[in-house]
């Protein structure tokens, strides 16, 4: 593979690799999980350490005992009657959206969400392997979201449906928007009935009926409140027959989200806000032809002689690859595509990856369309080394754009294509106006590059120019903004 067979895959890609590649039409391991920590991570079975092995297999989770023994809840939780309150809700939360505690917060030039990758979890975890981690969530959607006003995190909050809820407001921002909510948080904090690590945690369990598929369930929620730093954290788990499947199950697991926290800290700071200037139109720069070869093929053409060629094609000559699931496709930009157009187009791309003997991933493509209309999202999972890595670096040096304070280096090329075609009564050529974008950019946070591409040709098609455009630049700012997680990718 050349540079230009590695620019073909990042645009047109041969149909020859889609009928050699292997295992192509053979079952893929498949991931269901919408967002990025629906992917493999999440179903390693890691250790919780001392803690109980969580493995839960729905629509019933399985505890799982850990080598020394299964864990005895660390918290007390006080039982209460229905009705009874001890742990004031939030005003107005409603899943992974914004909390509407204040009319400002109504106002959206001032409003942003973002929805986080695992290593943003991590980083606001100090680091530390995330409180959910041990636990199989097959075909459970797991969302991160942080919400800001004016440019101030507001709170975190993740959901796994029916299972659990981790909800981090920021004490600086409850104090100001929602006074009489922080005023009650403290005055249950003197009367808290568990005192872990120092720290007042008020913890409690009590039956209410959830609506699930328009079916009433009953289940048993227990939940936990504490201050830590700057956050005002809450956990809640629930025991149903879509949950936990015993209440003691779900209050372990809550025990273990507190100890994790109080053990560990959690650093709010580490959550920044989208930078504004993500809205600004990128500019597409247009290359002569000798500066085109240097700034996007040199260290594709390398890449494709130190890693593709050596790593991915096996000894019968064949690449390995391996296919992705519509849902592991989304999981990469933490749920849902960073394009925002309906276009039928963008809707069903496909993924796959190209793999090194050991199952690896080296190369992924998401890709939909072919030479009059297209467009292709290319990842090499790794950070620039070695030779390709120095020919990228000095390419990136060239950016003409930056987004999140990211280098963007940009490519616009228009102009003839010729098309023959073989018909019973000969053989005749048409021309059409050929339209090119791109865009070529490293993320910082896993050190990954990642190249994007869409083109159209001036036929009856819908897919316009402006829209190949559009594809292009939402592509860029909804990952440097939003985040990429590779873990969809692992075998």
């Amino acid at each position: 593979m050349n540079a230009k067979d590695l620019l073909r895959a990042m645009s047109d890609i041969d149909p020859k690799y889609v009928r050699e590649a292997q295992p192509w039409a053979s079952p893929v391991k498949k991931l269901t999980h919408p967002v990025w920590a629906a992917a493999a991570a999440l179903v390693l079975c890691l250790g919780l350490g001392a803690g109980a092995a969580l493995l839960l297999s729905p629509p019933q989770a399985q505890p799982i005992p850990a080598a020394s023994g299964e864990r005895e809840p660390a918290l007390a939780f006080e039982q209460l009657a229905m009705g009874e309150e001890k742990i004031v809700p939030f005003a107005g939360t409603y899943g992974p959206a914004y909390a509407q505690a204040s009319a400002a917060a109504e106002n959206e030039e001032t409003y942003r969400e973002l929805s986080l990758t695992r290593e943003q979890l991590e980083a606001l975890w100090k680091g530390s392997a995330l409180p959910w981690d041990g636990m199989s969530l097959e075909n459970v959607t797991l969302d991160a979201t942080a919400a800001f006003q004016e440019g101030e995190l507001s709170q975190v909050y993740i959901e796994a449906p029916d299972l659990f809820t981790i909800q981090l407001v920021s004490q600086a921002y409850a104090e100001a928007y929602a006074a009489d909510w922080a005023q009650q948080v403290e005055e249950s904090f003197t009367i808290a009935n568990n005192l872990v690590e120092g720290t007042p945690v008020v913890a409690v369990s009590y039956d209410v009926t959830a609506l699930t598929d328009g079916k009433e369930v009953p289940q048993t929620d227990a939940q936990a409140r504490f201050a830590l730093g700057e956050a005002i954290v809450t956990v809640t788990a629930s025991s149903s027959e879509m949950g936990f499947p015993t209440q003691e199950g779900a209050e372990a697991f809550v025990a273990q989200v507190v100890d994790q926290c109080l053990a560990g800290g959690i650093d709010l700071n580490r959550i920044q806000a989208p930078q504004d200037d993500a809205d600004a139109t990128l500019e597409f720069v247009q290359w002569d032809e000798a500066e085109y070869e240097t700034l996007f093929q040199e260290w594709a053409n390398r890449y494709a002689a130190d890693v593709i060629q050596p790593q991915v094609v096996g000894e019968n000559g064949i690449y390995r690859t391996q296919d992705l699931s519509l849902e592991q496709v989304k999981a990469l930009w933490g749920g849902d595509f960073p394009w925002e157009s309906s276009h039928e187009l963008l809707q069903n791309p496909r993924g796959y990856t190209y793999n090194a003997e050991d199952g690896e991933p080296v190369y992924a493509v998401v890709e939909m369309g072919g030479g009059d209309v297209g467009f292709t999202v290319s990842i090499l999972p790794q950070a620039p080394q070695g030779e390709w890595g120095k020919t990228l670096t000095a390419a990136l040096e060239q950016a003409n754009e930056e987004v999140n304070a990211v280098p963007v280096l940009t490519s616009f090329a228009q102009g003839p294509a010729t098309v023959s075609q073989h018909t019973p009564e000969g053989n005749s050529t048409e021309t059409y106006t050929h339209t090119r974008f791109e865009a070529l950019f490293q993320w910082e946070n896993t050190g990954c590059v990642i190249h994007a591409e869409a083109h159209v040709n001036d036929t009856q098609s819908d897919f316009s120019p402006q829209d190949a455009k559009d594809f292009v630049e939402q592509v860029v700012k909804g990952t440097l903004t939003g985040g990429i997680d590779l873990t969809p990718l692992q075998p």
